[in-house]
């Protein structure tokens, strides 16, 4: 895929140790609802692996057809996403009490104030 000074010029440099790459094959509800399903079990994996300390992303701009053509995907299987998976550099891996700190408000509400309990009827 090198060579070409297009978008996805960065995998032959990518320092990533991994690549996941996420593939549905379109069954009697369509495409868009493979898609969807793929999409989702790949936000998933991506969560798991950031949790145990993996640096992952969707790459976005990346030609799915050129990936198609060098990579051996099953029979009728059309690829939803890609993201690298490696060990961030030492002192740059976030954890996700250290990334709550910083996305999460300190100052909420304690969860008894916004959340009532009833009984089962």
């Amino acid at each position: 895929m090198a060579g070409n000074n297009g978008p996805d010029e960065w995998l032959p440099r990518s320092p990533a140790s991994h690549l996941m790459l996420c593939c549905c094959v379109p069954g009697p509800a369509g495409l868009l609802r493979a898609v969807e399903e793929a999409a989702m079990c790949m936000e998933v994996a991506i969560l798991a692996a950031t949790e145990r300390g993996y640096g992952t992303c969707w790459m976005t701009g990346i030609s799915h057809e050129r990936v198609e053509r060098v990579l051996p995907l099953p029979d009728g299987a059309r690829l939803v996403g890609i993201s690298p998976l490696g060990l961030p550099r030492e002192g740059r891996a976030l954890s996700w009490d250290s990334l709550l700190r910083h996305i999460v408000p300190q100052d909420r509400k304690p969860l008894a104030e916004v959340v009532r309990e009833e009984a089962n009827r």
